[in-house]
């Protein structure tokens, strides 16, 4: 009998390779990397090793488009001057022949696309109607959820696709029966194409407006490794931009955008002082990841209780709306920390620097910003820290001096209540569009549902 043919080893080994495809498929692929992040997540030596090989590539990605912008703008000081953005802005507008109404506070009608995904988005809607009739488009009520628009699900093309149609449509027929004066959307790569922004341009001639709170990190992209997530792609496509990171001015100015720097807002009404006792000394309420471990566990390597909430933490749990304000009005200090992804030096304001010193009880303490403390009166109002020895020595100094941390509390209670509600932003927009007749005191916030 014949023998049978000599395969050789690199035969054999092609045709293994079939059976082991699958797995580098994108959507395989994503699940290794998911399970690997898992398995690294198990052990506190592998969270460890994570965490600093994440905030290593963050800030060294962060660091070069840094250097990109800077020296995409050499030469041009208006590229750091929001004056000269909102000049070009009113230039572009002006440019397609059209001209922004002169409203009186109140009457400016705005189409708001608004999903519904986090609550604050909620608290917004509220104070856009405080400025005038608003007409809202939000798609989560509809049954779409973000997770559905993300480019690594299927069908997204054909769902964004239906999601903007249904945009164009509500437009047109808001704008038929009482015209719009600005068009205003909190939208991100994932929910609106530039193409709608386009045709609502073209078709209507009315000023458009983004807001971001998180260009600073979702700068090129969301969905890690597509650029048309990012808000890099969306800036040149609005009359404005909402930035509530003041160093990213100069990277809408080189993209062709405009961008103005407004913080944050709060709902007074909601986050408010309430009659409850104040039975924990430090609490913190945010997701475990990054830096956040070690600030934690010096505290109470120190001896100081500390109270959590969010997930990743052991014995923990999530916060609705309500059990959020209890719990802030319960803290004599509310730990805060403004870190990026999982740089433990890069920092962004964070929605929590106005909700709890809106509050009035506790003392607010977090990181230090220079966004921030153009916000508040640091060791008046909130207080900050530069590090962990920092911050043991803060917490111990308040927690033995109640009278000052009630002081301060109150002081910045007061400050949000002058400067910091969401309807002050929306005024200063309208007056930078060119839109709002004065500069009226708003009326207040209701509370949100």
């Amino acid at each position: 009998m014949a023998a049978p043919p000599r395969v050789s080893r690199s035969d054999r080994n092609r045709a293994r390779i079939p059976h082991f495809m699958p797995y580098f498929r994108p959507m395989n692929l994503r699940r290794a990397k998911d399970a690997a992040k898992g398995l690294l997540q198990s052990s506190e030596l592998g969270r460890f090793a994570y965490s600093r090989a994440q905030e290593l590539w963050f800030d060294s990605t962060y660091r070069a488009r840094v250097r990109h912008y800077t020296e995409a703008t050499a030469g041009d000081s208006d590229a750091y001057r929001q004056e000269a953005h909102l000049q070009r802005c009113r230039r572009k507008i002006a440019e397609r022949g059209y001209r922004s109404p002169l409203r009186a506070a109140g009457e400016a009608h705005c189409f708001a696309f608004l999903p519904s995904h986090w609550s604050h988005q909620n608290q917004i809607a509220t104070a856009l109607a405080l400025t005038g009739p608003c007409t809202r488009f939000d798609y989560a009520s509809n049954g779409i959820s973000l997770k559905e628009l993300r480019t690594a699900a299927p069908g997204h093309i054909e769902k964004r696709r239906a999601v903007m149609e249904g945009l164009l449509a509500a437009i047109r027929a808001a704008h038929r029966q009482r015209p719009i004066d600005w068009f205003f959307s909190y939208a991100i790569g994932y929910d609106i194409l530039p193409e709608a922004l386009t045709r609502i341009r073209d078709e209507l001639g009315i000023p458009t407006v983004n807001v971001s709170f998180d260009d600073k990190n979702w700068w090129n992209e969301i969905e890690r490794g597509d650029s048309s997530t990012g808000m890099k792609q969306l800036a040149p496509h609005f009359d404005l931009s909402w930035t509530s990171a003041r160093n990213v001015l100069p990277w809408y100015w080189a993209e062709g955008g405009q961008a103005i720097f407004l913080p944050e807002g709060v709902n007074v009404d909601w986050f408010k002082p309430l009659d409850i006792e104040q039975d924990i000394d430090v609490g913190f309420v945010g997701n475990n990841f990054g830096y956040r471990p070690e600030l934690l566990g010096a505290l109470r390597h120190a001896g100081v209780k500390v109270a959590h909430h969010g997930t990743g933490w052991p014995d923990s749990s999530e916060l609705n709306d309500e059990q959020m304000r209890i719990f802030f009005n319960r803290c004599l200090i509310n730990l805060g920390h403004g870190d990026m992804h999982y740089s433990r030096w890069l920092t962004n304001l964070k929605g929590r620097d106005f909700e709890i010193p809106a509050v009035g009880r506790g003392l607010y303490l977090t990181s230090y910003s220079s966004d921030l403390a153009s916000c508040f009166d640091i060791a008046r109002e909130i207080q900050c820290y530069r590090g962990i020895d920092e911050l043991v020595d803060l917490v111990r100094r308040y927690l033995r001096n109640r009278d000052e941390i009630a002081e301060m509390a109150r002081r910045a209670r007061d400050r949000c209540i002058r400067e910091h509600q969401w309807s002050h932003r929306f005024q200063a927009l309208l007056r930078a569009l060119g839109i709002l007749e004065t500069a009226r005191q708003p009326r207040t916030n209701s509370p949100s549902t």
